[in-house]
């Protein structure tokens, strides 16, 4: 049977740009994760003006959209833990997947948090390694 994910683009964060005072490794500018299928949410909306007519209706008319907003759920291994507690310290990255136009999308990283999966810790069967719940909260950068 053919493997549907074959052609998919895996979920990862690339080209991440920190700020000059970043005190972390910053050679690495990608997170490659183990767990290559978060869920991803994004938000979107339009941006609108309404123009009162005197003697009628009012009308509303599109002016442009608002950048997405977009929100990410996965696990992932300790040391990608690691990785995205430093987003913090990041002025824009790279986001991957088939879920966005053209299987990526430049953001922000609005805020990140990463949990143990159970109290005491939850390790991978086959490594061992201590295994995190992460979320990811980003915002599209427009031009």
């Amino acid at each position: 049977m053919d493997n549907p994910y074959e052609d998919s683009t895996e979920f990862e964060i690339r080209s991440i740009e920190y700020e000059d005072d970043y005190e972390g490794d910053s050679s690495s500018d990608r997170i490659i994760f183990d767990y290559k299928n978060p869920a991803i949410s994004i938000d979107s909306a339009g941006r609108f003006k309404k123009h009162e007519i005197i003697g009628g209706k009012t009308v509303r008319q599109k002016i442009g959209e608002e950048p997405l907003q977009i929100s990410i759920n996965g696990v992932c291994k300790q040391e990608n833990a690691k990785k995205i507690d430093s987003l913090r310290d990041a002025k824009q990255g790279k986001l991957s997947s088939d879920r966005f136009y053209n299987s990526s999308i430049t953001v922000h990283f609005a805020s990140a948090s990463t949990d143990p999966m159970e109290d005491g810790g939850a390790v991978e069967l086959t490594s061992g390694e201590f295994l995190y719940a992460f979320s990811l909260n980003c915002v599209e950068v427009t031009e």
